[in-house]
């Protein structure tokens, strides 16, 4: 469900969307400066609209009742006492935000059950204990990733878990599963505070965001080769970050790594973490494939006896 923040001050709208996305990972978090922004958002979303707003900064906002009708909720962020319309929930814009991340939790539980309540049969989650969760993809191919087969893969999770994360391990330019990245902490401020290992598991969700294909993916490094320089012990240390995430923070999650480009040594690091591993190898009767075939057969030897090895 889409919750829009809204503040004239930019610092301190990045700040808050970043304390509410720690505390909640995978809310969908859309900040606003500008009533037309926020006129936008409300129009354009399909679903029930939570907007936490600075009512000092939009004096010209108001709700219409076809709002109203659409289940367009306001909360107010004021720097005073709290004292606000009776309709509206009130916070207080400097401080602790415990009250406000309670409420916003209640908001989401409420309008996830409004919106899954008595689903069709053929809707229901299947029991999905014994299937992988970290799930490892690799394109051996000279011409690079295959956009087709990783959609699918991504597409097959989403019906089958409730939540759905993408890790692309690659250069920049050939990450063709994300949108464009949002106001937030990216990829490379990870690999940074690894380095330190200074990361705690409930902070990793600072550093995801929404895609419209239903997964949440993670935001792409600032600079395009920060993933494939980076150390095969620092990518060690992120997978066994997510593999915490996922078994401690969530029931039914999983994540697709798709990695392209990266050195062996890395490659091997992290898919000796997964629960399930995939390679695409090229097709042509080449040079390359036989090299790739040498590569993927020392990486699969190597691959622990619980993983499952799934060919194309």
């Amino acid at each position: 469900m889409p919750i829009i923040l809204a503040d004239a001050e930019k610092d301190y709208l990045t700040c808050l969307s970043n304390r509410l996305s720690n505390a909640i990972p995978g809310s969908q978090l859309k900040l606003c400066t500008q009533t037309e922004e926020i006129n936008s958002m409300i129009s354009k979303s399909p679903d029930p609209v939570l907007l936490i707003y600075n009512p000092a900064d939009f004096a010209d906002f108001r709700t219409s009742e076809e709002d109203t009708c659409r289940k367009i909720e306001c909360w107010s962020l004021i720097n005073g006492n709290k004292s606000s319309a009776a309709d509206q929930l009130t916070f207080r814009r400097i401080g602790p935000t415990a009250e406000l991340v309670s409420q916003l939790r209640q908001w989401i539980d409420n309008s996830a059950g409004h919106r899954d309540a008595d689903p069709p049969e053929s809707s229901v989650m299947p029991v999905i204990a014994d299937l992988p969760r970290i799930n490892f993809l690799c394109c051996l191919d000279p011409a690079g990733c295959r956009p087709g087969h990783n959609r699918k893969i991504l597409k097959d999770l989403v019906q089958t878990y409730e939540r759905v994360i993408y890790l692309p391990l690659m250069p920049t330019y050939q990450m063709s599963c994300i949108v464009n990245p949002d106001n937030g902490f990216t990829l490379s401020h990870l690999l940074l505070r690894l380095t330190g290992n200074d990361v705690d598991i409930h902070e990793l969700g600072i550093y995801l965001q929404p895609n419209p294909e239903g997964y949440l993916q993670f935001r792409p490094p600032d600079r395009s080769d920060d993933l494939v320089t980076c150390s095969s012990e620092t990518m060690r240390l992120l997978i066994l970050l997510i593999r915490k995430y996922i078994e401690k923070v969530f029931n039914s999650c999983a994540i697709l790594i798709e990695c392209t480009g990266l050195p062996f040594s890395t490659l091997r690091s992290v898919a000796v973490l997964c629960d399930s591993c995939q390679i695409l190898l090229p097709e042509k009767d080449c040079y390359a494939t036989l090299a790739a075939r040498q590569e993927a057969s020392q990486l699969m030897s190597d691959l622990p006896s619980g993983c499952k090895i799934i060919s194309k």
